[in-house]
C-alpha cells in the first residue's frame, strides 16, 4: 500500500505505527517532511522538503531523502546535516544506516566533539569517525589563527583523536610536520600544546616552549619539551608517555621549574597517574598517583632518590545559587627520600566561586596542608600551611579583562602574594601580563585560548 502525506505530524505517526515491533521497540524513529511516499510492504520511502529524521541520538536534516525503514539504510542527496550526540557535520551527501550508525559522507565541515573539522570525505562508525584530507582547529575564524592538517584523522568521541601525516600551522605558515599525532579530547594541559608558547618571567627572562609527541603505537608516545630560557639557555625534557582509557604513565628526564622559580632535574622520574573516577552514584571523584625518581635540585644541590604516592578526593561542584558554586576536596600524600627522611601531608580545600554579574566574577578559598616529617628539597616543601585565597576579575569588554588575586598566610598573618593581571583576547590567542607585587616579579605569556 502506498501513502502520500503533506502534514509532518501524520508522517511521524505513520512511521511509528507501521514499523515492525522488533526494531521499533529498540530504535524508534520519527520523520518530518513536506512530502512523503511510503510502501508498507517493502519499507521503501521517499521524502522531500524540510526533511527531519530523528532516531535516539541521531538527527538528519536535508531536502531529499530516500531509504528503507526495515533495513535502516538512508540516502540524503544535496546538502545534509548529520548530528550524533556532540558531533555535527554538514556536507553534500550522506549514505547512512541509522540502525548500525555506519555510513559515509562527502565533503563536509562541522564540529566533532568540540573540534572544528573540515574534510574531503568521512567514514562514520558507531565508535569512531575517520576523516580524510582534513583540517582541525578550535579557532572559528574564516582563516584560523592556528590549525592542524592531516591526510587521515580518526576521532574517538570523548576520548582522543589520532592524526597521520599531520602539519601544524599559524595562519598560513607551516610550523612543522609529524608522521603521527595523538590528542586527548578532554585534555586541559595548556603546556602540552602542539603550538609554541612564548612568554617572560623576571627570574628566567624571555622563553619559548614547544611540546612534541611521536606516537609509537596507539597508547605509547615518545615526547620532548624543547624549552629555551634567555637566562638559562636550553632546558629540554625527554621521555615516554603511555596513555590508556583510565591512566597515564610517564617516564621523563630533564629540567623543570615551579611557580616559585625553583629549578630541579628529573634523572629520570616515573609517574603513574590514574584518571578521575566516580564512587558509584555518589557525586565524588577520586584520582591517585605513584612516583619514583632521582631528583637533583639547583638551589640546594640536593641529589637524592624520591618516591611516594598521593590520593585526592573531590566533590562535584555543589550549586548554591544560579551563579554560585561550592568546591570541596581533600587528600593524603606520602613521600620517602633516599636519605631515609619521610613526610606525610594531609590536604583539605574549600572554595566558593560566584558571578556577581555578567562581567564580574569572584572567588574565595581556603587551603590546608598539615605535614609530618621533613623533605630535603626546597621545591616540594609546604610553604603555607593555612592559606586564604581571593580572586576578583572584571571583564571590561569582549577583548579586555583585569583581575587581582591574593594569598594570605593565616599562620603568620601576612599577605604572601598579591597578583595583578591584565588579559587581552587576540581572537583565538590570548596574552596576559601579571605583576606579582610581593615578589616584585613580572610575568607575560602568549598562547592559544584552547586546543
Amino acid at each position: 500500500m502506498l501513502y502520500k502525506k503533506l502534514t509532518s505530524k501524520l508522517v511521524v505517526a505513520l512511521l511509528c505505527c507501521i514499523a515492525t515491533p522488533v526494531w521499533a521497540a529498540q530504535n524508534p524513529i520519527t520523520l518530518e517532511a513536506n512530502y512523503l511516499q511510503y510502501n508498507d510492504e517493502t519499507g521503501d520511502l521517499s521524502a522531500s522538503g524540510n526533511v527531519k529524521l530523528n532516531q535516539e541520538t541521531t538527527q538528519i536534516y536535508t531536502q531529499q531523502l530516500t531509504g528503507n525503514v526495515k533495513t535502516g539504510d538512508m540516502l540524503a542527496n544535496g546538502q545534509v546535516t548529520w548530528t550524533e550526540a556532540k558531533s555535527t557535520l554538514t556536507g553534500e551527501k550522506l549514505d547512512y544506516n541509522y540502525k548500525t550508525k555506519a555510513g559515509k559522507m562527502g565533503t563536509a565541515k562541522g564540529n566533532m566533539d568540540g573540534v572544528l573539522i573540515t574534510a574531503e570525505s568521512t567514514l562514520l562508525q558507531p565508535k569512531e569517525a575517520v576523516t580524510y584530507h582534513a583540517t582541525v582547529t578550535k579557532c572559528p575564524a574564516q582563516i584560523p589563527d592556528y590549525k592542524m592538517t592531516a591526510e587521515k584523522i580518526i576521532v574517538y568521541p570523548g576520548e582522543k583523536l589520532i592524526a597521520y601525516n599531520v602539519s601544524f600551522w599559524i595562519k598560513n605558515t607551516k610550523l612543522f610536520t609529524l608522521h603521527k599525532y595523538v590528542k586527548k579530547l578532554d585534555e586541559q594541559e595548556s603546556d602540552n600544546l602542539p603550538i609554541p608558547s612564548i612568554g617572560y618571567r623576571t627570574a628566567e627572562g624571555f622563553f619559548i616552549k614547544q611540546h612534541l609527541e611521536y606516537p609509537l603505537n596507539s597508547k605509547l608516545s615518545a615526547m620532548a619539551d624543547i624549552n629555551y630560557y634567555h637566562k638559562r639557555g636550553f632546558e629540554p625534557q625527554l621521555g615516554l608517555i603511555n596513555r590508556s582509557n583510565h591512566s597515564t604513565v610517564t617516564l621523563i628526564a630533564g629540567s623543570e621549574v615551579n611557580l616559585d622559580s625553583e629549578w630541579y632535574d628529573r634523572r629520570p622520574e616515573l609517574v603513574y597517574s590514574h584518571n578521575d573516577f566516580s564512587m558509584g552514584k555518589l557525586p565524588v571523584k577520586i584520582n591517585y598517583k605513584f612516583y619514583a625518581g632521582r631528583i637533583i635540585e639547583d638551589t640546594t644541590n640536593t641529589d637524592l632518590w624520591r618516591s611516594g604516592g598521593a590520593i585526592y578526593v573531590s566533590r562535584n561542584p555543589l550549586k548554591l545559587t544560579d551563579n554560585t558554586t561550592l568546591h570541596l576536596g581533600g587528600g593524603y600524600e606520602y613521600t620517602w627520600y633516599e636519605d631515609h627522611e619521610e613526610r606525610t601531608i594531609w590536604r583539605g580545600n574549600v572554595g566558593i566561586k560566584t558571578a556577581l554579574n555578567e562581567r564580574v566574577n569572584m572567588g574565595v578559598g581556603f587551603n590546608h596542608e598539615h605535614s609530618n616529617g621533613s623533605t630535603p628539597f626546597k621545591y616540594d616543601a609546604v610553604d603555607i600551611k593555612n592559606e586564604l585565597l581571593t580572586d576578583l576579575s572584571w571583564k571590561i569588554d569582549r577583548l579586555w579583562q583585569v583581575g587581582v588575586s591574593t594569598s594570605y598566610d593565616l599562620d603568620n598573618s601576612r599577605l604572601a602574594d598579591v597578583d595583578y593581571t591584565i588579559t587581552r583576547n587576540l581572537h583565538c590567542f590570548e596574552t596576559a601580563v601579571t605583576y606579582r607585587e610581593k615578589r616584585d616579579e613580572w610575568k607575560f605569556r602568549v598562547g592559544v585560548v584552547n586546543w
